[in-house]
């Protein structure tokens, strides 16, 4: 009678523990056929219908006989189904603050296209290049300033003399090369423009006889990487340049200007000042510097005509850029009139 009673019980449990894991797996099936019914809807719209039918066989293969073989789920349709889902009132991803800052650039860019101010246009091929290598020789500059405090007191071998010359080579190296590379491409013409100005425009500038001819726009960057825009008022003052790495300079020695041409405010002067360019930074729109000549009557030449001209005499005021480097082979017949 125990015996029985013994085998009963046992046979009990062990129907327990069958009910129970079949219950657990039954879950578990039905868990894993909801997440691959909404994966399977992406791609084939029918399959959720025949998976019904035939749970056991879409769960065990991952197909279905409808669809034997179904295609991957693209990133696209999934983006295109989340994106839907997402709330109105939702901020806007970086991504689309890029492109609308994207689209104000190229609006303005547009805008600027059809100026009808600007004549010619030009574009520096190494710009980039040389934006670059100043980025590095500017970083460079700052890590070995950054280290040398910690060369001098870190504990180390060598003695305090050998850690104050690795110092100093090591400034001299990072200093010299990065006062180099400014030099090299701070005359690096990015862009320039060839603007046709406004009466508006001439009659608030003081200018030479050359009141035909157009004004220059060029922009170069400093050794801070800022942007500067030099306005050339008077094309006759360019020159070529025998400074290294720069094509066009603006001359220190004037010709002779003649003395109906000289600019008359209505009153007799001894001497005359005529702005030839002006630099400004392009963020702020302040005054870096300016470059004028100053006539004067008292120093008088005859000219082959037989007409009296005033000599000139350049004048510097703040730190205006005076060389440029451009390519010459990338200007049209727009620039001629820089012959």
């Amino acid at each position: 009678m125990s015996l029985a009673g013994s085998s009963r019980s046992n046979t009990a449990r062990l129907v327990l523990c069958r009910t129970l894991t079949e219950a657990g797996s039954s879950a578990r099936l039905q868990h894993g056929y909801r997440l691959r019914s909404a994966a399977r809807s992406f791609v084939h719209p029918s399959s959720h219908a025949y998976s019904t039918c035939f749970p056991a066989w879409s769960l065990a293969t991952g197909r279905s006989q409808a669809h034997p073989s179904p295609s991957r789920i693209s990133s696209g349709s999934l983006a295109k189904h989340f994106s839907s889902a997402r709330p109105a009132n939702q901020e806007a991803t970086p991504s689309t603050a890029a492109t609308s800052e994207s689209k104000e650039a190229v609006g303005e860019s547009a805008a600027e296209q059809s100026d009808p101010r600007i004549l010619a246009r030009y574009a520096g091929p190494l710009s980039k290049t040389f934006r670059r290598l100043k980025i590095f020789s500017l970083s460079s500059l700052g890590l070995s300033t950054c280290l040398a405090p910690a060369i001098l007191l870190a504990p180390a071998e060598v003695g305090l003399q050998g850690r104050l010359v690795l110092c100093a080579a090591a400034l001299s190296t990072s200093g010299t090369s990065t006062a180099l590379i400014a030099w090299i491409a701070g005359a690096y013409t990015t862009s320039m423009r060839l603007v046709r100005p406004s009466k508006e425009e001439r009659d608030a500038l003081t200018t030479s006889s050359h009141t035909d001819q157009p004004w220059m726009e060029i922009e170069n960057t400093s050794w801070r990487l800022q942007k500067l825009e030099t306005t050339i008022y008077d094309l006759s003052f360019i020159r070529p340049t025998q400074r290294p790495f720069a094509t066009w300079e603006l001359t220190l020695t004037p010709e002779p200007a003649a003395l109906a041409d000289l600019p008359n405010n209505g009153q007799e002067q001894d001497t005359h000042e005529v702005v030839v360019s002006e630099t400004r930074f392009a963020q702020s729109g302040k005054l870096r510097g300016r470059l004028l000549v100053r006539y004067s009557k008292d120093a008088l030449t005859r000219g082959e005509d037989g007409s009296w001209r005033a000599e000139g005499r350049i004048l510097k005021q703040g730190k205006p850029s005076r060389h440029f480097q451009v390519h010459e082979a990338m200007l049209g017949e727009e620039w001629q009139v820089l012959d």
